[in-house]
């Protein structure tokens, strides 16, 4: 048994448009922010903050993906948490991190529906909820 877990889940809304990108290997992959509202208690205050988050979608996923989303669009994302190291132009080191989802599931609801519309998992049976 793994002793270490990486599992990520996480609701919010699509902030930045997806673009597609290629890496040194010329695999593809859409990246896109998605933004999450936290409830901070403080004082017996309540204070929502935005906390944004990167998105990167790779394989037959990201091959449905700009189909299936606009900007603004509430989804749901399960994945992975993936730490990038790079240089900038002045050979400054960086790490950020980003979420590599394997599952995407958009939630907004479509005019005149009801139901979830795009489901991209292509591992696990997920069924259509009903928003009201």
């Amino acid at each position: 048994m793994n002793p270490h877990v990486n599992r990520v889940i996480l609701i919010g809304n699509i902030t930045k448009a997806p673009k597609l990108i290629k890496n040194k290997k010329q695999l593809e992959s859409w990246v896109f922010e998605l933004t999450t509202i936290e409830t901070i208690e403080k004082n017996t205050k309540v204070k929502p903050r935005a906390i944004s988050h990167i998105i990167r979608v790779y394989g037959d996923k990201a091959l449905k993906l700009p189909l299936t989303v606009s900007l603004g669009d509430l989804v749901y994302i399960e994945g992975k948490i993936s730490a990038c190291y790079w240089r900038d132009a002045l050979s400054r080191e960086h790490l950020s991190f980003e979420i590599n989802a394997n599952l995407f599931q958009n939630l907004h609801k479509p005019k005149g529906g009801s139901q979830i519309i795009a489901d991209l998992d292509l591992d696990k049976e997920i069924l259509p909820i009903d928003i009201k």
